[in-house]
């Protein structure tokens, strides 16, 4: 370091810092540290600080009755205050703000590995009390949780996996319908619900389907059940794409019917295995993508080394990110598929066949 007094008070704190007895101790010394290194230059810092403070704090580390996540949270914190070189870390809250909440839910991940501050900011309550409201109560009744022993990011996840009585819901059920024409089709259909009663112990809900008689409301498990999804009408869909047909008619809501886009041209697709007499052909509007063909092929890749029941949960995939800051120096999954649903009802403006 240019300045010999500098120099000198630097290879005293980095030698306390290493032989820190107490957290305290440890508190102080990093404090004093921070005001040495807004006195040297930032090039001076990254050349001749960085290789010491790093080893120090390594050194701190492994004493394991004096490291505590406030010491962590510090060590990060000068880290990146003064040998961070990434101009990522310097982008302003209110921005990374705007940024995470364009972002779907489940591309969090990577984004909260950058840096402490990102992963601060990614699940905080200003982030996901906004998510809470967008997920839970446009749509739905009921009011924001008490933050008294859950955050927000936990809230979220908590309703997630436990809609509540009057939530509006989507559940799932395979075999073949007709809606009003003497079209019939067939496969896995997502129908439009509401959640009416539940039995907390035994995992099982109510639910009702809006413009069909209450005779066939229905006590489903939870694996049946997903949040509504979004129409996604600006995503690009091609041939091998797996999509979702929205079938409906003039007194029911409907339903999202799965299948795979055979041909397109234009502004009109042709999907298989939807109806009993053969291929159909819709507009744009009528589709959602659920998985391109690439995501497909990723995803059968994925299923020969690991079972779709052994997945790993957003909230517990959020929370292992977060530790990993603390121990180094840098939906509820909604596509659950009922497929042994031997279920039937009958309506007077609907039939199931």
């Amino acid at each position: 370091i240019p300045s010999n007094s500098i120099g000198s008070s630097w290879t005293v704190e980095m030698a306390c810092l290493k032989q820190s007895t107490s957290f305290f101790e440890a508190v102080e010394c990093l404090r004093r540290v921070r005001v040495l290194l807004r006195e040297v230059d930032k090039s001076d810092r990254i050349k001749f600080c960085k290789a010491d403070y790093d080893t120090a704090v390594k050194a701190l580390r492994r004493m394991k009755n004096v490291w505590s996540d406030d010491l962590f949270r510090e060590s990060v914190s000068i880290t990146n205050d003064f040998f961070n070189e990434s101009a990522f870390v310097n982008i302003p809250r209110d921005v990374l703000m705007e940024i995470f909440l364009w972002m779907p839910i489940n591309k969090f991940a990577p984004v909260l590995s950058v840096c402490w501050e990102w992963c601060e900011t990614g699940t905080s309550d200003d982030i996901w009390g906004i998510y809470y409201r967008r997920k839970f109560l446009m749509n739905n009744p009921g009011m924001m949780p008490s933050l008294a022993s859950d955050d927000f990011m936990t809230s979220f996840h908590i309703r997630l996996k436990d809609p509540q009585i009057g939530d509006k819901v989507e559940v799932a059920w395979r075999g073949k319908f007709r809606l009003e024409t003497q079209d019939v089709y067939q496969g896995l259909a997502w129908w439009v619900a509401e959640v009416v009663d539940k039995h907390q112990s035994q995992g099982r809900y109510k639910i009702r389907y809006p413009g069909w008689d209450s005779r066939w409301d229905e006590w489903v498990p939870r694996s049946r059940l997903r949040w509504a999804v979004s129409e996604n009408t600006l995503v690009s869909i091609h041939v091998n794409d797996v999509v979702e047909l929205w079938c409906c008619g003039a007194n029911v809501p409907g339903a999202w019917l799965e299948s795979k886009v055979k041909k397109v041209h234009g502004d009109r697709y042709c999907l298989g295995k939807v109806l009993s007499s053969g291929y159909l052909w819709v507009e744009r509007s009528r589709l959602r993508l659920v998985r391109s063909a690439a995501e497909q092929l990723s995803r059968d890749a994925d299923s020969l080394e690991s079972s779709r029941g052994q997945g790993v949960s957003l909230l517990n995939s959020l929370i292992s990110i977060t530790d990993r800051f603390h121990y180094s120096d840098s939906n509820h999954n909604n596509n659950n598929q009922a497929t042994n649903i031997n279920h039937t009802r009958r309506n007077p403006s609907c039939s199931v066949m």
